[in-house]
């Protein structure tokens, strides 16, 4: 059997969606203009178009079946910034010197910002504070882009006899990603010759070897134990081009060519129990990896640093039970989780008040564990509602400090940097009514109810020792607990499916993805939920009866 298939998307974005604290009244802003403001003077506008073909082969052997797959994906996207609030910063780097000044010599002071001993950098006067430009002339436009070429394939043999002692299933993988992201700003008010203030292009290239071999022994009619291994061979090879522009530290272009190899193994081991055709219970161990890399160029000025770091590692301890209760009339899936993070990939802070770069590390642990549940009922033979309720306690179980001495993490405080901070209660409810309609053709109405709790730490951007580290901001907070409601109406003939739907139906717009611009100014923009949305969907089966 051959089946192609065939994706294609096309988003363009005219402008982002965060909007400024100070002039919005949806924030409660000091100075309002509008319920969602944005202070920008130019739009942030963005395009992605991504191409993925993908082919699939099948063949039906006396032993085993035989599935091949190959898919290639092409994407480009770019995304053009506002970053005017930076310009203050890079004027305080490279104003020229005067005879009683170093070139580059710059003082951090918590709250204030970055100086120099000699001059007090560029302002601009603006009523959002004095490092925001008031004119087109001032503005940093900063470009990003990004280019990814993919290619993958997996062979693969299952035993196709599933009542014998011993079932299996053994393949190959492989995999070539060639990503470049490409960073150019422009500012009038750092060169005014419209020169490049700075460039730098950054291509890594993954390449992916693996053999994995999963082998499901049936002890008995009841019992199955589950061995699976998985070796890869990987490496990774970063090239980094700096280039000449005075926001590029005013050094020559230099290149960086690290590269990265291993070769790790990620086992799998699994009990279940099918008590009855009804009822199966599960237990599974298993490890994974996040590949390691190499470290983007550092000028020489800032010290020695490690090229490469290498993949952390996860692993995990499960157990669940998946049941039909109740003649089928109540389908029931549950698990418990723990997962230890361990050699995790951290960002090290060499000193902002010197050198503002930073590069990655491995160091550290960290601890995920919590619970899923997910319950389906048929109310009525037309009527069916589900929950799914998950919870996670991420936490990191050691304290580490950069090489500057700003701590980077404290034990017990919650993974990630706000506001990129996980939910831990997660839930999702949803009701169907199914109404059928002449011919074999129904209708289906759905309400969906979505909702996510707040995080309440403690975060590593608010460590009291982490003031001189880039991401120390005490005041930003993560995500507020809030949720969103959906309703769809679906037409359903034959193999086509049209669809009529409702996304936030109760236009809730709570404040989201809090970001403070720099820690020298009390100043802070928001995104939210997209508005109540209208809209048609439609579907078509190809092939089906």
């Amino acid at each position: 059997m051959v089946t192609p298939s065939f994706y294609y998307q096309d988003t363009v974005r005219g402008d982002s969606g965060r909007f400024y604290r100070i002039f919005s009244s949806a924030a409660g802003g000091a100075y309002p203009v509008s319920q969602f403001a944005s202070g920008r003077l130019a739009p942030e506008q963005a395009s992605d178009i991504a191409v993925l073909p993908t082919l699939k082969l099948e063949e039906h052997l006396p032993f085993a079946d035989l599935t091949a797959v190959g898919s290639y994906l092409e994407r480009r996207a770019h995304v053009t910034l506002d970053q005017g609030a930076a310009n203050a910063y890079q004027a305080f780097l490279y104003n020229p010197p005067t005879p009683d000044c170093a070139p580059q010599t710059v003082v951090y002071t918590p709250g204030v910002g970055y100086s120099t001993p000699c001059n007090t950098g560029t302002t601009f006067g603006s009523s959002l504070g004095s490092v925001y430009p008031t004119s087109m002339d001032d503005l940093n436009n900063t470009r990003y882009a990004q280019q990814i070429y993919q290619t993958t394939a997996e062979v693969r043999l299952a035993s196709n006899h599933p009542d014998a002692f011993v079932t299996w299933v053994a393949g190959l993988f492989y995999s070539h990603v060639h990503q470049t992201d490409f960073q150019l700003m422009h500012s009038l008010i750092v060169d005014p010759t419209g020169a490049e203030i700075f460039r730098a292009a950054q291509t890594v290239v993954d390449n992916q070897v693996a053999v994995f071999a999963n082998i499901d022994f049936h002890v008995t009619h009841e019992l199955t134990v589950t061995l699976g291994e998985r070796a890869s061979r990987v490496r990774s090879d970063l090239h980094t081009v700096n280039g000449h522009g005075i926001y590029n530290v005013g050094e020559p272009t230099f290149y960086s060519t690290p590269s990265q190899k291993e070769t790790p193994t990620t086992p799998r081991v699994s009990l279940s129990y099918q008590l009855d055709p009804a009822n199966l219970f599960y237990a599974t161990f298993a490890k994974g990896f996040r590949l390691g890399g190499g470290n983007s160029s550092i000028p020489a000025t800032c010290g020695n640093f490690p090229q490469t770091y290498k993949s952390d590692t996860l692993k995990s301890f499960e157990i669940g039970e998946k049941s039909t209760l109740f003649n089928g009339k109540l389908q029931l899936d549950y698990s418990l989780f723990h997962a230890k993070w361990s050699n995790i990939q951290q960002l090290n802070f060499i000193n902002p008040a010197i050198c503002p770069f930073a590069y990655t590390f491995n160091a550290g642990e960290a601890v995920f564990k919590g619970f899923d549940l997910s319950a389906r009922v048929a109310l009525r033979r037309d009527v069916t509602a589900g929950i799914n309720v998950g919870y996670v306690d991420a936490y990191y179980t050691q304290t580490l400090f950069a090489s500057s001495g700003a701590q980077l993490t404290q034990a017990g405080d919650t993974v990630g940097i706000t506001p990129q901070v996980n939910a831990p209660w997660n839930a999702n409810a949803w009701l169907d009514y199914g109404i059928p309609l002449p011919s074999g053709d129904k209708l289906t109405l759905r309400g969906e109810y979505k909702w996510k709790s707040h995080n309440n730490g403690p975060y590593v951007t608010h460590l009291p020792q982490g003031a001189a580290a880039a991401n120390y901001y005490p005041n930003v907070q993560a995500d507020p607990s809030y949720s969103v409601t959906n309703a769809r109406i679906t037409y359903t003939r034959g193999p086509m499916d049209l669809g009529f739907f409702v996304e936030n139906v109760f236009n809730n717009h709570p404040l989201l993805q809090m970001n403070q611009e720099s820690t020298a100014v009390d100043f802070y923009t928001y995104s939210t939920l997209a508005p109540r949305t209208f809209g048609l969907a439609a579907n078509y089966k190809f092939g089906a009866e």
